[in-house]
Order: C-alpha cells, then structure tokens, then sequence
C-alpha cells in the first residue's frame, strides 16, 4: 500500500484506496486486563465496532448534531468504541 505524507492530509490532495470490508474483517485486538488470569487477545471485527457504537448511540439519543468528548485513556475499549 502506498503512504499518504502527512502534509497532503491536510490539503485534501490525496485519495483513499478503494477497498472492501467484511463485517467479519478484523478491526483490533484488545486485551484483557488479566484480572483471573494472564491477559487475553480480544479479537474484534467491523460488526462488533459498528455496533457497538450504534447500540451506544441509540441508547444515549446521540445524533449527528452531538458532539462528544472523553478523558478515557484510548487504549480501552471504552474511548475507542463508546
């Protein structure tokens, strides 16, 4: 894959590759705290994320007009998908 430099980002002269994504494609792995155990890989895919943040949008009345913000640390899963 090419990279994109880090100036043109902020000129709009680039375009994204066309890619497709499967709702079962990987996004991430998080891991667990190891609170019973050793930590654990965590494997989360596309539909996991989009949902995830659909079902917390919903049930927040979150709208596209909302604008958010945390303090949570993004390494948690929290601040990446809530």
């Amino acid at each position: 894959m090419d990279t994109i430099p880090f100036s043109d980002l902020f000129q709009g002269s680039f375009k994204l590759p066309d890619i497709e994504v499967a709702e079962d494609d990987l996004v991430a792995i998080l891991y667990t705290s190891g609170t019973t155990g050793p930590p654990k890989g965590v494997m989360w895919t596309q539909k996991t994320v989009v949902l995830t943040g659909q079902g917390t949008a919903l049930w927040m009345g979150i709208d596209s007009n909302d604008r958010l913000l945390t303090c949570l640390p993004l390494f948690h899963a929290n601040a990446q998908v809530y």
